[in-house]
């Protein structure tokens, strides 16, 4: 379902085209607003005045709408719970929600080093000494790539992954795709992660993983469920990117009629009612409950949060499905998507296929950081 970025031959143009307008500010609607959040620059246009306040504070902000704002975002101490955010929603809208969110998750000391640390290393990959150092990181780790759903028959997705792993070569990362059951259950799809993952002790090469959307909760249940400690000490680390981790409350909302949602964001209905169910959240809470993951692995959650007018074609159904429920990427609730008590980093103002090579370069940075993450004392 998500992909960083896609690049054929016959595509370089429009990619080059889509970047110079992702570089060129945002058109400026009423409700636009330019603020930070840890530290980043953040622009869009804002679903209402409160959010758009809640992001860049100003002294043209009406007195009433600036308390009713404060007290609502004082109302909680730390990270909003899922009931919390359903009433940042409902007292105030999504946008606001999503900033609120954001800004509480990010503000816990170890996501804020790592949002802040992979920010920094992003914006200097393309130099020469940038380059040379991470292909000497990079040449001591072999990463296996976990694809989500239809990664075969939507390739235009990019969830084949097939561009991620040219770029990575080219900074000296050797991957192998794991080629799970693009239909599959999680349970199914975990099987066959764990066996590719012992069958990596022969690359005698400390291995990551890296999952995107659905193959997130395939991985988690490859080393939570499948796997002994004894039988991952060769892991290194686990980037999550936008995993579907505690099933989605979308397919909750779905299951009546499966075959409709997955049409609605361009995926195939062929997909086993089973399989799909095997992301509600009942089932995944009660699988997650169950998981022991190795004490060793360094496991690092990527998570796109778009604002309402960030959303691409195939994330808007999903997206405005979920909006009532609070912030959420077009396929899940955010807090869903999270490996509980696993360091978070957030790429704001993209959604869950992530179409912009920022991501890659995050990505490329969070796997570095994940590498080195005892030189860089970050590892947790």
């Amino acid at each position: 379902m998500l992909c960083i970025y896609t690049m054929k031959k016959t595509s370089f143009c429009l990619l080059l085209i889509n970047l110079i307008l992702t570089a060129c500010s945002v058109t400026k609607g009423p409700l636009y607003a330019e603020g930070e959040i840890a530290g980043e620059p953040v622009r869009a246009n804002m679903d209402s005045e409160i959010a758009k306040y809640a992001l860049a504070a100003s002294e043209e902000e009406p007195a009433l709408l600036r308390q009713r704002r404060l007290s609502l975002m004082t109302q909680f101490e730390g990270v909003p719970d899922p009931l919390q955010l359903q009433n940042l929603v409902s007292q105030g809208s999504t946008d606001f929600a999503s900033i609120v969110y954001a800004q509480a998750l990010l503000n816990q000391p170890n996501n804020r080093r790592w949002q802040n640390e992979s920010f920094k290393l992003s914006r200097t990959l393309n130099s020469d000494l940038s380059k040379a150092h991470i292909r000497k990181v990079f040449e001591k780790h072999h990463a296996l790539l976990i694809p989500g759903w239809h990664w075969k028959t939507r390739t235009d997705t990019g969830a084949d992954l097939s561009f991620q792993r040219k770029v990575l070569a080219s900074y000296g990362l050797q991957s192998t795709l794991i080629e799970t059951n693009e239909h599959g259950s999680v349970e199914d799809n975990g099987k066959l992660i764990s066996d590719a993952i012992n069958n990596a002790k022969a690359l005698d090469k400390s291995i990551v993983l890296i999952s995107v959307s659905k193959g997130g909760a395939d991985t988690l249940y490859a080393l939570g469920a499948v796997l002994s400690e004894q039988q991952t000490q060769h892991v290194k680390g686990w980037l999550n990117i936008g995993g579907i981790i505690a099933g989605s409350t979308l397919i909750d909302n779905e299951q009546a009629r499966p075959e409709q949602w997955l049409r609605s964001i361009g995926f195939s209905p062929e997909t086993p009612l089973d399989a799909i169910l095997s992301l509600d959240t009942k089932t995944a809470k009660a699988r997650l409950s169950e998981l022991k993951l190795p004490r060793d692995v360094v496991i690092v959650n990527y998570a796109a949060l778009p604002f309402a007018s960030d959303l691409s074609q195939h994330a808007e159904y999903s997206f405005n499905s979920l909006a009532k429920f609070g912030p959420n990427d077009g396929a899940a609730l955010i807090h869903e998507m999270l490996v509980p008590d696993k360091t978070t980093v957030l790429e704001i103002g993209l959604d869950h296929f992530m179409r912009s090579l920022r991501a890659m370069y995050r990505a490329l940075a969070l796997l570095t950081l994940i590498m080195e993450c005892e030189e860089k004392d970050l590892c947790v």
